[in-house]
């Protein structure tokens, strides 16, 4: 990059690494079987390609792909998923991480 030139920068992918690298340590577990979950974007079966995912508790939060993006709370052996605000509600498991977070 030369002097005085921009940087282009994807808000939304900027947005999501600052929530995952912020989360790190703190992911919840998931409410079905219990393994911690992953910060994630995958969107590969069994999600509808139209419709993505949705909160495990969507009937009372309402959050789905479509109002929140595609990264979330994921959990790759169910599979469940929770949004943001409904995460904070359920307790981490020791040593939760990222890894493989982000990868379809």
């Amino acid at each position: 990059m030369h002097a005085g030139q921009a940087q282009t920068i994807d808000k939304d992918d900027d947005v999501a690494t600052s929530i995952a690298t912020a989360t790190a340590c703190s992911g919840p577990n998931c409410p079905k079987c219990e393994q911690g979950m992953l910060w994630s974007d995958f969107s590969g079966p069994p999600y509808d390609p139209t419709y993505g995912w949705g909160c495990v508790h969507v009937e009372t939060c309402k959050n789905w792909k479509g109002n929140c993006g595609a990264y979330r709370w994921h959990c790759s052996q169910c599979p469940e998923d929770l949004c943001r605000k409904c995460s904070v509600s359920v307790p981490a498991p020791a040593g939760a991480g990222l890894s493989g977070a982000g990868a379809a």
